[in-house]
C-alpha cells in the first residue's frame, strides 16, 4: 500500500496531481486489504482461544494450543484435537476429566456435535465485509471455502467450527472415517484452517488462492492415538529439600507430539516417614482405571526422554507416593510408572544423615555421587589411621562452612563440579591405571627400538 504527494503551487497543476496520486493510490493498494487475527497471537501458549466442545456443548475441552504469528502458512497456530474410540477404549489413556466425552466418529459421521470455538479478531477498515473460513488438505495444499461466517464490522467475532462440516468436504484427501470409533487408535492427521474476508459471499466448495488475502492461518491436527507398548520407568526418588528428584526414562513421541512428564503425587499424614518404597504392581495402569485427570497432575516441565525430574512444593518430613506420566498434546498419556515412596528432608536432616557435609551442600540433595564418596569413607579412609585423621578433621573443619555454601548458588555449582570429576577419576581408577601403564609400556618400547 503507498501513495504519491507532490506540492505545486498553480491550482490546476495542483488539482492534476491530487487525482493521480488517488489513482496511483488504488493502484497499488491490495485488492484484499482487510485482516483477521487471533486476538492472542502472540507466541504465547497461556491464552488459549479455541475450546472444544461436544454433547451440544455440555461438554468442553480446553485443547493444547501452539500460538505462531499466523501470518502466513508456514508458522499457523497449532491445535490439537482428540477422538475417542470403543474397541479399545483410547479414552482411558485422556487426561480430560470428561475423557468418555471426547470428540466420537461413526460411519465418517461426528456423533456427539463436536465443535471448535475460535475468539477472532476482525478488522474489515471500518467496512462491514464477509468472514469465512476455508481448510487446505494437508496433501494437497488446495483450500475449499468451508463455510460464510458472517457480515462483519470491525471488532472481536467469536465463532463455532462444526466438524459435520468438515466431514462433508468430498475433495480432501482427509477422511473423517479414519477416526472412527472401531478403528485401531493409532492415526494422527492435520488440516490448514484459514479465516478471511471478502467483498461478497463465497459459495461452500470453492477454491481459493489463500495469498491473495490476509487472513488467520491454523494447523487442525486430530489424533486417536495411544501408546501401549510404551511406558515410563521410575527407578528411584531422591531425597531433595521441600522436593524429590525423580530418576525417570521414557520414550519418545516423535517430533511436535510431546507434551510433557507429569508426576501423580498423593501425600501421606503429615509427620509420616517413609525411604524408597517401590510399588512395581502399581505400573501399566492407565490415568482412566485410576481416576486421575489433568487436575490431579504435577507437570514437571520437561519433555526429556530420560534424566532427573524434580517434583517441588512438597512438604518435608512427610511420605509421599510418586507414579509418572509422559503426555502428547493431544491430552492421550502413556502408562504409569512403577509407584514409589519416599519423604524430601530438610538440608540440615540430609547433611546430618549423610555426613558429607561440602558435597551434599553442592548438590542439595541424595545423590550417587555423594553416596560413592560416603562408601568410600566408609569402607577405605575410616580403615587406615591417616584416613581417620583425615575424617576427624573433616567433621570439626566442614560443619561450621556448610551454610557459607547454601547460601551461594555458585559455589555450589563449583563443588558439583569437583565432585563429578573426582567421581570419575576415583570410579576409573583402574582404567586410568592401565591406560598410564599401556603408555608408559608404549613408551619404553619406542625408546628401545630408538
Amino acid at each position: 500500500m503507498g501513495s504519491l504527494t507532490l506540492i505545486v503551487e498553480k491550482g490546476d497543476n495542483l488539482l492534476m496531481i491530487k487525482a493521480l496520486t488517488l489513482v496511483l493510490f488504488l493502484i497499488s493498494t491490495p485488492l484484499f486489504a482487510q485482516s483477521v487475527s487471533d486476538i492472542t497471537a502472540d507466541d504465547s501458549y497461556e491464552f488459549l482461544t479455541v475450546t472444544l466442545y461436544t454433547n451440544n456443548k455440555a461438554n468442553s475441552f480446553d485443547i493444547f494450543e501452539e500460538a505462531g504469528s499466523a501470518a502466513s502458512s508456514s508458522n499457523p497456530h497449532k491445535i490439537y484435537v482428540p477422538f475417542m474410540t470403543t474397541g479399545t477404549a483410547n479414552q482411558n489413556f485422556s487426561y480430560y476429566a470428561s475423557r468418555a466425552s471426547l470428540p466420537t466418529i461413526n460411519g465418517g459421521t461426528p456423533t456427539n456435535s463436536p465443535q471448535l470455538r475460535f475468539v477472532l479478531d476482525v478488522d474489515v477498515n471500518g467496512n462491514a465485509d464477509d468472514l469465512h473460513v476455508a481448510v487446505a488438505d494437508s496433501v494437497t495444499g488446495t483450500y475449499y471455502v468451508l463455510d460464510f461466517i458472517a457480515t462483519t464490522t470491525d471488532g472481536t467475532f467469536t465463532y463455532d467450527l462444526s466438524f459435520s462440516d468438515i466431514c462433508n468436504i468430498t475433495d480432501l484427501t482427509f477422511r473423517c472415517d479414519d477416526f472412527d470409533q472401531t478403528v485401531t487408535p493409532n492415526e494422527i492427521e492435520e488440516l490448514g484452517l484459514f479465516f478471511f474476508v471478502n467483498d461478497g459471499i463465497l459459495v461452500e466448495g470453492d477454491t481459493i488462492t489463500a495469498s491473495n488475502y490476509t487472513g488467520d492461518y491454523y494447523e487442525l491436527n486430530m489424533s486417536n492415538r495411544i501408546y501401549t507398548s510404551n511406558f515410563v520407568s521410575l527407578t528411584e526418588l531422591r531425597k531433595g529439600d521441600e522436593q524429590l528428584r525423580a530418576n525417570y526414562s521414557t520414550f519418545s513421541f516423535g517430533t511436535g507430539y510431546a507434551y510433557s512428564l507429569f508426576a501423580y503425587v498423593q501425600p501421606g499424614a503429615a509427620d509420616t516417614l517413609c525411604d524408597s518404597v517401590v510399588n512395581a504392581s502399581n505400573s501399566s495402569v492407565t490415568l482412566g482405571s485410576e481416576g486421575i485427570s489433568f487436575g490431579n497432575l504435577t507437570d514437571l516441565l520437561t519433555v526429556e526422554t530420560s534424566g532427573l525430574a524434580p517434583v517441588k512444593s512438597l512438604e518435608n518430613n512427610r511420605c509421599y507416593n510418586v507414579q509418572l506420566f509422559f503426555c502428547d498434546r493431544f491430552g492421550f498419556c502413556s502408562y504409569s510408572s512403577e509407584e514409589i515412596q519416599n519423604s524430601p528432608e530438610d538440608i540440615e536432616a540430609l547433611l546430618e544423615q549423610q555426613a558429607c557435609f561440602f558435597f551434599t551442600a553442592g548438590f542439595g540433595e541424595q545423590h550417587y555421587v555423594v553416596d560413592y564418596f560416603q562408601a568410600f569413607r566408609d569402607n577405605i579412609l575410616l580403615k587406615s589411621r591417616l584416613g581417620r585423621a583425615f575424617v576427624n578433621w573433616y567433621y570439626d573443619f566442614a560443619p561450621q562452612h556448610t551454610p557459607y555454601i547454601l547460601e551461594r548458588p555458585w559455589l555450589q555449582k563449583i563443588i558439583r563440579g569437583i565432585a563429578y570429576v573426582l567421581y570419575g577419576l576415583m570410579h576409573s581408577f583402574w582404567a586410568i591405571l592401565f591406560f598410564i601403564s599401556l603408555a608408559v609400556v608404549q613408551s619404553l618400547r619406542l625408546r628401545r627400538s630408538s
